[in-house]
């Protein structure tokens, strides 16, 4: 699998050999919460309690097993949204799940099964062949423009800015820390494009929320 970073540098991401995935296996208790990835695992009856580590724990582990899937690449240039993606893919974990066996034979016996294995035959391969990074954000003026996720270099910032706003809430950032910190977030899930001073000229409180949600991995709200 290819995955393309912000600055369209390009990564191979191989399957790990037996040495590599015991590796893994012993670091993925570290990184769970940092991906959070806790139900994708449960899912499939992995868990691993309640253990908490720290931010350098978490980071340290992720870039480790980061770096084993990439062959030592630099992984600096990775942000939340990547990593997750490429754990996943090393799990097998990005697959959708396989239907229950009686479904499965419901299916076959009504033909239906082929059909459905060759309409989606091109989406899972081109799925599989590229991780790309970025979600495009319209502003009130109809300009598009790119949100990522935080780096990975960045965790403990990106950590420390949460604690000060509300994400799920816009209007309880109503003091001065949470809107400095608010435009902070903004200014760096748009690569640190513009100034503050050009982001008041378009950001208004819809944009704001798109883009912290982009900017910690959350899910866009309508």
């Amino acid at each position: 699998m290819k995955i393309i970073d912000r600055n369209s540098v390009t990564y191979e991401v191989t399957p790990p050999i037996v040495k590599d995935s015991m590796a893994i296996t012993q670091l993925l208790p570290k990184v769970i919460d940092m991906l959070a990835v806790t139900q994708q695992l449960e899912d499939k009856g992995i868990s691993y309690g309640s253990r908490t580590y720290t931010l350098d724990e978490q980071y340290s582990a992720l870039v480790e097993m980061l770096s084993i899937v990439t062959k030592g690449s630099n992984v600096e240039a990775f942000d939340i949204s990547m990593a997750r993606k490429v754990i996943l893919h090393v799990l097998g974990l990005d697959k959708p799940p396989m239907p229950p066996l009686p479904i499965l034979a419901s299916l076959d016996r009504a033909g239906a099964l082929d059909k459905i294995i060759k309409a989606n035959k091109g989406d899972v391969a081109t799925m599989e062949k590229e991780i790309t990074t970025g979600t495009p954000i319209i502003d009130r003026n109809g300009d598009s423009h790119i949100a990522y996720s935080y780096l990975i270099k960045d965790f403990q910032v990106a950590m420390e800015l949460l604690e000060k706003v509300n994400v799920f809430n816009m209007l309880e950032n109503h003091d001065k820390e949470s809107y400095e910190a608010m435009i902070k977030i903004v200014y760096l899930a748009l690569n640190k494009r513009y100034t503050e001073k050009k982001l008041l000229k378009f950001v208004d409180a819809e944009f704001i929320q798109k883009a912290i949600r982009c900017y910690y991995g959350l899910p866009q709200v309508s």
